[in-house]
């Protein structure tokens, strides 16, 4: 009677996926010396703009950015007080 293998490394198993998390995502996506906002990433990475922020403000709490308050002006004529990220 032969005894069945399993596998066990996930190189060869398409049951198991390696992905990336929204914060490594944030890291890869931003470029270095680059500035960026919330609405920005949480389009761009597919979350939420408020989960967006929280890990934005985490990242920079770790000093992957730096952030300030600025005016921005949308196309739509709106301007509002925006919180503006930069990766260091």
């Amino acid at each position: 009677m032969a005894i069945k293998k399993k596998t066990i490394l996930l190189d060869e198993t398409d049951d198991f996926f390696i992905v990336k998390s929204a914060k490594e995502k944030i890291l890869d996506e931003v470029p270095r010396n680059k500035k960026t906002n919330a609405t920005l990433v949480s389009s761009s990475v597919g979350i939420t703009t408020r989960k967006a922020l929280a890990y934005l403000t985490e990242l920079e709490e770790k000093g992957y950015f730096e952030s300030e308050f600025k005016m921005v002006k949308y196309k739509s004529g709106a301007i509002t007080k925006c919180r503006i990220f930069k990766r260091l």
